[in-house]
């Protein structure tokens, strides 16, 4: 699984580098979503999907969402 990850994180990086739009579509280990990507795809059973990568040139240019919020942070305590 960690593999898995970081190659998936891996392409995301090289495809933006590239200018191209993509989303990490989570499919593992949640068994309802890989067996519909296997039937999708028509994987067979020995394989298990990871992820799913929709690639496409976006069609603008988003700012990143700012999430901060100052009260999830939390210094020697919870």
């Amino acid at each position: 699984m960690q593999d898995c990850s970081a190659a998936t994180e891996n392409l995301l990086i090289e495809a933006a580098h590239l200018g191209l739009g993509v989303v990490w579509l989570g499919v593992y280990p949640l068994e309802e979503r890989i067996d519909y990507v296997r039937r999708m795809l028509e994987m067979p059973s020995y394989v298990v999907p990871f992820a799913v990568i929709p690639v496409g040139y976006p069609a603008q240019q988003l700012l990143p969402a700012d999430r901060y919020n100052k009260d999830k942070i939390h210094q020697d305590k919870w």
